[in-house]
């Protein structure tokens, strides 16, 4: 199978679960960058390549539409265009590239829908961060003022099919996983003290780059104090002997993500502490992974794998206490202070982690928990627990009456420079009755980490 072989079946499968009511769906624009003649890189809208496969700016697909199951819509673009950026659409050339029952430009969009939703009285509107899918709107409400306007509805149909990965999609995602597994050892290979953080990320692209691939997300390289830092992206610090080094990157290839995240000491020697806390956190998430199963509440892998963290803490004398009175203290907070993970497909942080805004339990609404349903089979989520040693975070729960005792103080703020914190992270597919670990042969082992 091709992607528009499997974009033909997704749209096929929106229009079943629409009854063959018309769906629009608006591509992404191009955004300048302050108002000079560039741009940021583009990055099309999820739902419009997962319906057409199409990476380009300026599109737009009606679905379901009077005479046409999938009108494409082009941009108009005159001879400057082809001067300065060569190619233009054309639209024989649409129908045959891209699979279309029917091409018109741009500008003819919105006649043709107001035809094609003046005949039902209904149409869909897929949400687009594109300014002219709301423009778009208001002209159709203008023109059809009895026209209901349907939104939300196409895209709750849209977020069901994208949870549920088909073996095309979970292959897309398993050749990312495999550009990303080259690039951790190309990272591995410049990794010494010395060496900046931005030599490692360097290593990371050049190798996503040359397997035709692009950067998921920009990439998180801590070294020293920085690996506590959640979201850290200075990824400009000198790299130290005797201290941690966190990455968290992923490839995108034919726009499915990979998100992995492995920590290393930067000269390849493991001092007790480091080797003791690092020991913890692959523990704690081997064993979430092993809990990963069709019909599995998530937030019950995170609240399980936050007590066998503070079990490992507790074990290397980190805090002190009873385990079950620890956990009623929510001293993972002071250590776990995100969820474990997150699903992921198109987008690294994908759609349908919550059924509703409301539905994070109250217990857990301390945490970033991106994840708060029951996972099927098919679902793609990442497991990615972590300690940190956070300075701010430790200051705060050391003037906290509930942690004052709880915490080995001096032992946790050793950790600060010499640990930093501790991430591993895997992309997981849920399986009935078990798992499938996309990430699998990204080392993350002691023994079989390539530094040093």
């Amino acid at each position: 199978m091709d992607f528009q072989a499997f974009a033909a079946d997704r749209r096929r499968l929106l229009l079943q679960r629409l009854n063959g009511e018309p769906v629009l769906v608006v591509g992404g624009a191009e955004v300048p960058i302050h108002v000079s003649d560039e741009f940021y890189p583009f990055r099309q809208e999820p739902n419009f390549y997962y319906l057409t496969g199409i990476t380009d700016p300026g599109y737009a697909a009606l679905l379901g539409g009077d005479g046409a199951a999938y009108e494409l819509f082009i941009p108009r673009l005159d001879l400057r265009w082809r001067v300065w950026m060569g190619h233009v659409p054309e639209l024989g050339s649409s129908q045959r590239d891209w699979g279309s029952d029917r091409s018109s430009f741009q500008d003819e969009l919105l006649d043709r829908v107001v035809q094609a939703a003046g005949r039902r009285g209904r149409l869909h509107l897929v949400h687009s961060s594109n300014p002219h899918a709301a423009a778009l709107a208001a002209e159709l409400r203008e023109r059809l003022p009895g026209l209901e306007l349907v939104t939300g509805v196409a895209d709750q149909a849209l977020v069901d099919l994208r949870l549920r990965k088909t073996d095309f999609e979970l292959g897309l995602m398993r050749a990312a996983a495999e550009v990303t597994r080259e690039a951790f050892f190309a990272f591995w290979k410049v990794t010494r003290p010395g060496a900046s953080e931005r030599d490692v990320q360097a290593a990371l692209e050049q190798v996503f780059r040359q397997r035709g691939a692009l950067t998921a997300y920009y990439p998180i390289v801590g070294s020293g104090p920085n690996p506590a830092i959640l979201h850290y992206h200075e990824n400009r610090r000198a790299m130290q002997a005797q201290e941690m080094l966190l990455v968290d990157a992923g490839a995108e290839l034919h726009g499915y993500k990979s998100d992995v995240t492995r920590t290393v000491p930067v000269d390849g020697k493991w001092s007790g502490r480091q080797k003791a806390v690092y020991e913890v956190v692959l523990s704690a998430q081997k064993r979430a992974i092993e809990r990963v199963e069709h019909g599995v509440f998530y937030p019950d892998l995170h609240r399980a794998c936050a007590r066998d963290l503070v079990d490992g803490l507790q074990q290397i004398g980190i805090v002190r206490g009873d385990l079950d009175g620890l956990m009623e203290r929510h001293v993972d907070h002071v250590f776990f202070p995100h969820g474990l993970g997150h699903p992921i497909g198109l987008e690294t942080h994908d759609v349908g982690g919550h059924i509703d805004p409301d539905s994070r339990p109250a217990d857990l609404k301390h945490v970033n928990l991106r994840t708060s349903r029951t996972i099927e089979a098919g679902f793609v989520v990442t497991i990615e627990p972590g300690i940190y040693f956070n300075v701010p975070l430790l200051e705060s729960a050391r003037e906290d009456a509930r942690w004052k005792d709880a915490v080995s103080w001096d032992e946790a703020l050793a950790c600060v420079n010499e640990v930093g914190g501790i991430r591993i992270e895997d992309d997981v597919v849920v399986e009935r009755g078990g798992r499938r670990v996309l990430t699998h042969d990204i080392p993350k082992e002691i023994a079989a980490i390539p530094i040093g």
